[in-house]
C-alpha cells in the first residue's frame, strides 16, 4: 500500500523501530523525517526541492515502515467504537471547544450520530469560523486539534480507558 502511495520502485527492507498508536503517528513521522534531514513544519508539511522528491518519498515510506500503526487500531469501527466516539464528542470535544471560545450548536442525538457516521459524520470543528491569514489559521487549527482532538484516542476507543482517565493522564481536568 505505502509502496504504491509513495511510488517506490525498488522498496528496501525496513525494520520496525516501534509500533505506534494512531495519535502518535503524525509526530513520530515528523520526527523521523527531520532525523532524515528534511524540513517538516507542523502539521506534517514536508519541504524539499523538486529534485529531491524521490528521496523525500523514500524517506516518508521508510518512516512509515519504521513506525507503523498497531494493527488493533486499524480495525473497522464497530458499534462500541461509534458509541465511544459519540461520548468523546459530547463529553470532551464540545466542552473543550467551548472553553477555547468556539461553542457548538445542533449536537445530534446518539442515534443520529451513529446512524450518520459513515455518510455524514458530525464534527464540531465544522462549526468553527476562524478569520485569520493562512499561516495563522493553520497554526490555530493545529492548536485546537491538539487541545481538543476530534477523534477519540485509541486508548479510549480500543483499550477501555475512560474519558476521565484519559483526561487525568493528559493533565486536562476530568
Amino acid at each position: 500500500m505505502w509502496v504504491d502511495f509513495y511510488q517506490i520502485v525498488d522498496a528496501p527492507d525496513v525494520d520496525v523501530v516501534r509500533w505506534v498508536r494512531p495519535e502518535e503517528m503524525g509526530e513520530t513521522q515528523d520526527d523521523c523525517l527531520r532525523a532524515a534531514g528534511f524540513q517538516v513544519d507542523a502539521p506534517g508539511q514536508v519541504y524539499y526541492p523538486e529534485e529531491q522528491k524521490q528521496a523525500a518519498d523514500l524517506a516518508q515510506y521508510t518512516c512509515r515502515m519504521q513506525y507503523p500503526v498497531m494493527s488493533k487500531y486499524t480495525q473497522e469501527w464497530g458499534s462500541a467504537q461509534l458509541d465511544l466516539q459519540y461520548e468523546w464528542t459530547v463529553e470532551y470535544v464540545v466542552p473543550c471547544l467551548q472553553e477555547q471560545g468556539h461553542p457548538t450548536a445542533d449536537i445530534p442525538t446518539k442515534e443520529v450520530f451513529t446512524d450518520q457516521w459513515a455518510t455524514d459524520p458530525f464534527y464540531p470543528f465544522a462549526q468553527i469560523k476562524l478569520d485569520l491569514p493562512a499561516d495563522a489559521y493553520n497554526a490555530e487549527w493545529y492548536r485546537l486539534e491538539t487541545v481538543c482532538p476530534q477523534i477519540a484516542p485509541s486508548t479510549v476507543l480500543w483499550d477501555s480507558m475512560t474519558i476521565n482517565e484519559w483526561q487525568a493522564a493528559h493533565g486536562r481536568g476530568g
